[in-house]
């Protein structure tokens, strides 16, 4: 555990209005365990949320590069067979070696299928984050942190509690919160959840591969 991490702890343990919170939801030892995990989660959102943002989609920019990289790379091997065979037969040619093409056919796969996985990771960050065309507005880390604290709270204990999530929003988060705040927050995860196919906030909260809460 991080400094940091104890410091939200401890503040938070001081807070009237999270342990209310937690009264109020009746939750079991754990049930409050991951309660706890995702307030955290939720406080690293919104502190990292623009680089997080950034970083995808820095990388699936850079991805339509590599794309085309890799094309020019398969096109290239697949001239070795006729550049073999020319050296085989003209004797002013230089000799080129054999080289076992299988070799290199799967290492251009392997990255083409491990570019895939990362582009798709870098989709899902996007949408799981909430990020949208106002990703740069000054709320957008709160929204986003929010609406992944609904998710959790509803996904952990069954009913939404948005009043419940505004209370313990105010205390991991920072400012005033509302019951509308919540709805809005949540409202909009669901809307970018269903345009980009169901990649779904709630579903993600303990996915440690998806979620990385060092994230550089």
């Amino acid at each position: 555990m991080d400094n940091s991490t104890r410091t939200a702890l401890k503040r938070w343990a001081k807070s009237s209005a999270a342990r209310n919170a937690f009264a109020d939801l009746r939750l079991n030892s754990n049930q409050s365990v991951r309660v706890i995990a995702a307030c955290l989660q939720s406080a690293d959102i919104h502190r990292t949320f623009p680089r997080r943002v950034s970083n995808a989609k820095h990388f699936l920019q850079a991805s339509e590069h590599l794309e085309r990289c890799l094309l020019d790379l398969r096109k290239y091997v697949n001239q070795f067979s006729a550049v073999e065979q020319r050296s085989a037969v003209d004797s002013l040619a230089a000799k080129v070696p054999s080289t076992d093409m299988s070799v290199i056919r799967q290492g251009l796969f392997a990255i083409g299928e491990r570019l895939r996985v990362e582009c798709n990771i870098a989709r899902e960050d996007l949408v799981r984050l909430g990020a949208t065309r106002k990703s740069g507005s000054k709320d957008a880390p709160r929204s986003a942190a929010l609406a992944w604290l609904a998710a959790s709270i509803l996904r952990i204990v069954g009913s939404p509690h948005y009043r419940l999530v505004a209370d313990l929003g105010e205390v991991v988060l920072g400012g005033e919160l509302t019951v509308e705040h919540v709805r809005r927050a949540a409202r909009n995860a669901k809307r970018q959840w269903r345009l980009h196919g169901g990649v779904s906030l709630s579903a993600s909260v303990h996915s440690k591969t998806k979620y990385r809460s060092n994230a550089t």
